[in-house]
């Protein structure tokens, strides 16, 4: 009974240790999103981001913007 409790005890830390992983790489995509984001301006020129078209993925949308200005590309995760 011991051993089964111990397993237990471990597949539930284990799972702990995966949901804290994923949710702390979900805090870093969005960190990064907005970074590259910067309010709707890009942060090599400072021109507004427009928008270019959304790439559809089996459990999300990709949106991506270019600089008209510059040229430069952002692909981002969710509307702004």
């Amino acid at each position: 009974m011991d051993d089964i409790w111990a397993e237990f005890k471990a597949v539930i830390i284990m799972a702990l240790i995966l949901f804290a992983i994923i949710v702390g790489l979900i805090i870093v995509g969005e960190i990064h999103d907005d970074k590259e984001w910067n309010n709707g301006h890009c942060p090599a020129c400072g021109s507004e981001w427009e928008y270019e078209q959304a790439v559809g993925h089996y459990y999300s949308t990709s949106y991506m913007y270019v600089c008209n200005k510059c040229g430069r590309r952002i692909e981002i995760s969710e509307i702004r």
